[in-house]
């Protein structure tokens, strides 16, 4: 094997391996203790959009409802320098069961597509965004939108979400996006 063949699947490996450890942080994000803020309807002139929960908003509370079959309580918005996302779902208890959405602006997941795409397990995901890909060992579906990139994971009872569930929290956030 080249030296270019290995470094290639090195390199599609360790990428890959940020995405999925990007779901793991998000995870660990929605099944921490604390409590989800009250839903802001209007910016506030003070602090952040995700310290007033308007981040949230980027995926409906009935989407997210729906896939999970809970009412959504938890609503857990977190912003990083060009990363904005939530998580969602019913009360905290010992089974993880949330759904997780981030937008990265400027499409810093873009490249991720065509690498998570070469994995044995993707799968191409037609009638989302510009490019998708669902990962099923994550839950995972990475949406590439203009310049942006979106990302959605779903977990019901501690297990990976279906492609249908993926898709159906993907399409409402493109839809929410305009």
């Amino acid at each position: 094997m080249s030296n270019h063949r290995i470094h290639h699947i090195a390199r599609r490996r360790a990428v890959l391996a940020a995405a999925i450890l990007v779901s793991l942080l998000l995870a660990a994000c929605g099944s921490g203790g604390g409590t989800a803020g009250p839903t802001a309807t209007a910016p506030s002139e003070q602090g952040s959009e995700a310290e007033n929960g308007q981040i949230c908003d980027i995926v409906s509370d009935e989407a997210v409802a729906a896939v999970l079959d809970a009412e959504v309580v938890r609503r857990e918005p977190f912003e990083e320098p060009g990363t904005v996302g939530c998580t969602k779902g019913p009360e905290l208890g010992d089974v993880p069961h949330y759904v997780n959405v981030y937008v990265l602006e400027g499409g810093a997941l873009g490249g991720l597509i065509d690498e998570a795409g070469a994995e044995g397990d993707s799968q191409p995901v037609e009638g989302l965004g510009d490019r998708a890909v669902y990962l099923p060992d994550a839950g995972t579906i990475i949406v590439s939108d203009g310049d942006d990139a979106l990302s959605v994971q779903v977990i019901k009872a501690g297990v990976p979400g279906s492609l249908d569930d993926c898709s159906t929290i993907a399409a409402d956030m493109l839809g929410r996006r305009g």
